[in-house]
């Protein structure tokens, strides 16, 4: 790979290009079987109508002290994510941890404050009718 910079247009021009390998498929696949789970939302991109084929693998990193790493990735240097939460732009690892942990406490408060109003909902449909 030559030091010149490259235009944006030949740098997704190689990637597509790396996504089209049998190599990168393989991977992707292993990863998948492994662990379906996106790195950021978890599993929740099944509610929104997504499988697990739908992740994709979201580069940690494209360049390493050789250049481009397109061809030489290992698994380490990728993330999965889905469709909806890899279209939010590139996220360190911190960030997603962050991200993650402020959804999850939310999703947990949600649960918290809605608790009473189901057993009020249980009761009343519970209740002997007349």
């Amino acid at each position: 790979m030559s030091s010149a910079p490259l235009s944006d247009a030949d740098f997704w021009n190689l990637h597509a290009a790396n996504r089209r390998t049998p190599r990168y498929r393989q991977m992707r696949r292993e990863m998948i079987e492994a662990d379906d789970r996106c790195a950021v939302c978890g599993h929740d991109y099944r509610k929104k109508g997504h499988s697990k084929w739908a992740l994709n693998m979201d580069h940690k990193r494209y360049r390493d002290s050789k250049g481009l790493m397109f061809g030489r990735e290992q698994k380490s240097d990728f993330r999965l994510r889905c469709p909806d939460c890899h279209t939010r732009g590139a996220d360190t690892d911190d960030s997603i941890r962050r991200w993650r942990n402020s959804r999850l406490f939310c999703k947990g408060l949600v649960w918290l404050v809605l608790l009473p109003l189901r057993y009020a909902w249980k009761a009343l449909w519970s209740a002997p009718r007349m």
